[in-house]
């Protein structure tokens, strides 16, 4: 197996037959939690996933589909930013596991039209935006309830 191809299926969380993005996204969500990662490592972490996970894309793309479910790097890199500038607590890092994955599977407008854009960035931007989604909601809960 190639760097891109252990990168991209996360070390080869990808090639699990049942719900693979699922299972990355809930892997990255825990090991964030585990590690108490802070806000600025979660912002770094985000944005050089973002990168690093279009020129991985891209490369996956001219062997496979234009996303194929083997790559979930996408939701590795997308998750720290579900839960950035939230209160470190397993019921908000349960709702926004529930709410990513949700938004990405469901991908409501405008997420279902950013997959059209090539090089990698659309398979990148519809989980990034999913992510934005679930964060604002969480940060709207958050200022509802006053928690």
């Amino acid at each position: 197996m190639n760097i891109e191809k252990t990168l991209g299926t996360f070390f080869g969380i990808g090639y699990i037959s049942f719900a693979p993005a699922t299972i990355a996204s809930f892997f990255a969500l825990t090991i964030i939690y585990l590690l108490n990662i802070n806000i600025i490592v979660l912002g770094g972490l985000a944005i050089v996933g973002f990168f690093l996970g279009a020129a991985l894309a891209k490369r996956i793309e001219k062997d496979n589909d234009k996303d194929p479910h083997m790559f979930v790097f996408d939701e590795i890199a997308a998750i720290p930013i579900t839960i950035i500038f939230l209160p470190r607590t397993i019921p908000f890092y349960i709702i926004a596991f529930i709410l990513f994955r949700l938004f990405d599977v469901l991908k409501p407008y405008p997420i279902n039209r950013l997959e059209k854009i090539k090089n990698g960035y659309g398979v990148m931007l519809d989980d990034t935006l999913s992510a934005i989604y679930t964060n604002i909601l969480l940060q709207i809960a958050k200022a509802v309830l006053k928690i």
